[in-house]
């Protein structure tokens, strides 16, 4: 075996051998002429020696086996300069001649036994259906939760609620308001829809059940603006964006949209972004070379929706201008009532941004999370921007990775929970959850109708699902019939008419119950 002393080489990869010199590093001081007490010990520098230098070569080697192949490190002060040296050994006996041979050095700062290290990572969680989150795996969540889980960021939900009694969010659920004046708590949701969207950004981490959130850390503040059938008001949503922006939130998710613009919420986006909240919204589903609204707003994160395993757009996402990043949105698992469900869309993929803009936000609250995320997605298409995948693939690893951490200066609220707290208690872990893998339907509806007229409505969804059944709610302003094999909306009088549609589920697709409010002009 050779006995030369090699010199310092740059390790190749997270598994290469790094040789660690024994040094102390001491801050600076202030000049002046008072001196330490006869009795201290004076402050040790990197030129001070290590023990090594003077320990028995048997200590120094001893965790080296007799036939073990090794390397012995030696640390040198070349006139100012620290340099180190690693010579390689076969054996015990090798090792203790190799440090007998370091310590008759007179320039020796310390000699030791090169060791190995690891880069640093998290390992995976407990959560019971973890590996079925196809979208965490995607994004490189584990590499990202080595830095940052969203802690001190608040995520207002505006959406139709949040379960905040679900036994994967307790505790992560502030208290919330409604905007739609009907009365619910914006801790109760009975659609579901604003729950599973919660349960993707900062569902319970390591609690041993369920599933785990993107920013496992963060709150979740609940602003319901959707009604119980996921329909809304755009003034409800302007509402909720001024509100969640006066009361502590940081990040803003919006997984709804609209055909038509509005001067409402154009004007809460900004006084929220004038305010340093980012807002996140899905691009919507109707296959559209655009963004709906308000994702395709300037100051609004636009989300196109990945189909799994995370290699291609999604058939019903919306793509083109408006939209900023793609994340994953197909077959995505999540909490919803007390249970879990899958469902697809790109209300599901802007909780996947909403959650890595939370792990930014962490590290440092004045980051411009929109360039941040955008400018470390994974290019999937044409290089640079283009009108499939936006700038990219979500990144969450690659995201906190380019953000230099910083202490946080805003205050988290206080977590307000339900006085009843279930204690789930699950009994088996099973690998995968006894869920169906069922996607979400979408279905679209004319958002105005001119009295007098009539309206062909769909007669699938947009998975190409027979509807059940479309109908009007208010009759004084509108009616719906089926002739035949189509379904007719009758527009009778000003107003606002509520239709309702139902589409069946399938092996393959959720059933689909919502309600539509159109106005009839």
């Amino acid at each position: 075996m050779s006995s030369v002393w090699a010199g310092w080489r740059a390790p190749v990869g997270a598994g290469a051998a790094l040789a660690l010199a024994a040094a102390v590093v001491v801050p600076a001081h202030a000049t002046g002429t008072a001196t330490a007490p006869p009795s201290e010990t004076p402050a040790a520098t990197w030129t001070t020696p290590d023990p090594s230098v003077s320990q028995p070569p048997a200590v120094v080697a001893e965790d080296v086996a007799a036939n073990e192949a090794a390397r012995i490190t030696r640390t040198i002060d070349r006139d100012g300069q620290l340099i180190i040296r690693t010579r390689e050994v076969s054996g015990n006996d090798e090792a203790q001649e190799a440090v007998r041979s370091a310590q008759g050095k007179e320039d020796l700062l310390a000699v030791e036994v090169d060791d190995r290290v690891q880069a640093s990572a998290v390992p995976a969680p407990n959560d019971a259906y973890f590996d079925s989150l196809w979208g965490l795996s995607d994004i490189n969540i584990l590499d990202a939760w080595s830095r940052s889980t969203g802690a001190g960021v608040t995520v207002a939900v505006l959406d139709s609620g949040v379960e905040a009694s679900h036994p994967d969010l307790v505790g992560q659920v502030l208290s919330g308001f409604n905007t739609t004046g009907d009365g619910r708590s914006p801790q109760d949701d009975a659609n579901g829809h604003g729950t599973h969207v919660a349960g993707t950004i900062a569902a319970v981490r390591n609690n041993g059940i369920g599933v785990a959130g993107v920013a496992p850390d963060a709150k979740i503040l609940p602003v319901t603006v959707l009604d119980e059938d996921g329909g809304g008001y755009v003034s409800d949503v302007a509402d909720g964006i001024s509100w969640a922006a006066d009361h502590g939130a940081k990040v803003i998710n919006m997984s709804l949209g609209g055909d038509s613009s509005s001067a409402s919420v154009t004007t809460a986006v900004a006084y929220a972004k004038q305010k340093g909240v980012t807002l996140v919204a899905a691009a919507g589903n109707e296959s559209q070379s655009s963004a709906s609204f308000p994702a395709a707003l300037d100051d609004v994160i636009g989300v196109a929706a990945l189909a799994k395993p995370g290699t291609s757009l999604a058939s019903y996402s919306n793509h083109g201008p408006g939209v900023d990043i793609s994340a994953p949105g197909s077959q995505i698992l999540s909490t919803t009532d007390y249970t879990y469900q899958y469902f697809s869309g790109t209300s599901m993929a802007s909780p996947h941004v909403a959650g890595v803009a939370a792990l930014v936000l962490s590290l440092s609250p004045s980051a411009n999370v929109k360039s941040t995320i955008t400018s470390t997605a994974v290019d999937m298409g044409a290089a640079g921007y283009d009108n499939t995948y936006a700038y990219g693939a979500l990144d969450a690893a690659a995201a906190v990775g380019a953000v230099p951490a910083s202490v946080p200066t805003t205050s988290t609220p206080t977590p307000s929970t339900p006085t009843t707290t279930p204690s789930p208690t699950p009994t088996t872990t099973p690998s995968e959850p006894a869920i169906p893998e069922q996607q979400a339907q979408t279905i679209s509806a004319p958002s105005k109708v001119k009295v007098g007229t009539k309206k062909k409505l769909a007669k699938k969804s947009d998975e190409g699902v027979a509807v059940k059944k479309w109908k009007s709610k208010t009759s004084k302003y509108c009616s719906v019939k089926h002739p035949g094999s189509k379904w007719k909306l009758k527009a009778k009088k000003k107003g606002t008419c509520k239709v309702k549609v139902v589409v069946p589920a399938t092996d393959e697709y959720l059933k689909l119950k919502t309600t539509f409010k159109i106005k009839i002009k």
